[in-house]
């Protein structure tokens, strides 16, 4: 990646956080996410000749290589990974089901170069309220605004551990989908 497109990241994402957020590792590593999904939404887009880097974590590392204010932790990036991956784990994903009103037909996407399938959900952001988390990651990632459609008597949850895991069901799959 070029010296350009690094500065065009780090100015648009890791510049101006708040000092105090520059020694948390969830703080960081939730704008480096919001970083490398820019870069691979718009930047790769525009110039697929650029490096694809498969993981958040690897793109963090060039990120961290290259900032000024982040290279000064680069000794200490494996344990500061280590940090917010364990955290990230226990951050409670909401979603939804949509359904064609017949029930014949379903919503899927699939994950960004995977090949799993899955109801359009995603990480709860902080102070969101999960029905608004559901209801923003369907529009996120399926273009599907669901909201109005949403209630939240008619959900499905599950709790592995420490996380709450919680996928809303409704009837609104558009018939031109």
């Amino acid at each position: 990646m070029s010296d350009d497109h690094l500065e065009d990241l780090h100015t648009r994402f890791i510049l101006n956080l708040p000092t105090d957020e520059l020694t948390k590792a969830d703080r960081i590593f939730f704008q480096l996410e919001q970083a490398y999904w820019f870069y691979l939404d718009f930047t790769l887009e525009q110039d697929p000749s650029l490096p694809s880097y498969k993981t958040l974590q690897s793109f963090s590392r060039v990120m961290f290589t290259f900032s000024p204010l982040l290279s000064p932790l680069l000794p200490n990036f494996k344990n500061l990974w280590n940090t917010f991956a364990k955290y990230k784990r226990t951050i409670s994903t909401f979603g939804v089901i949509l359904l064609s009103s017949d029930c014949s037909e379903i919503a899927l996407c699939r994950t960004w170069e995977g090949k799993v399938w899955t109801f359009p959900q995603g990480k709860v952001n902080q102070d969101e309220e999960g029905i608004v988390s559901a209801a923003r990651e369907t529009y996120e990632e399926v273009s599907e605004r669901s909201e109005r459609a949403l209630n939240e008597d008619n959900n499905i949850i599950y709790v592995p551990l420490t996380k709450i895991i919680l996928v809303f069901f409704t009837l609104s799959l558009p018939p031109d989908h």
